[in-house]
């Protein structure tokens, strides 16, 4: 195919994908994880960066094996809530 061929042809499709969001947070199973450490660090109080950063750390090999089973397995419903709310934020 010449380029402008192709150029005419991907218009359709650039214009569907530009549309897409760049990043979903209901998507992002990591935010998840990041307010559940927040929260937990937070009541610990840390003092100093060393607190901190020894807090994140044994909060985040805390996280129960169950919540992340969780998370992961709610990745099929996130999507069909999406689609069904035409890319608009779902509750998670």
């Amino acid at each position: 195919m010449t380029p402008s061929i192709l150029a005419v042809l991907q218009r359709p499709l650039l214009k569907k994908i530009s549309e897409w969001p760049s990043n979903s947070p209901d998507l992002n199973l990591i935010e998840n994880l990041w307010a559940i450490i927040k929260s937990k660090v937070e009541k610990r109080m840390p003092k100093n960066l060393d607190d901190l950063e020894n807090f994140m750390i044994e909060e985040w090999e805390n996280i129960p094996e169950n919540a992340l089973i969780n998370f992961s397995s709610s990745m099929r419903r996130r999507c069909e809530l999406i689609i069904e709310n035409n890319g608009e934020r779902i509750p998670y």
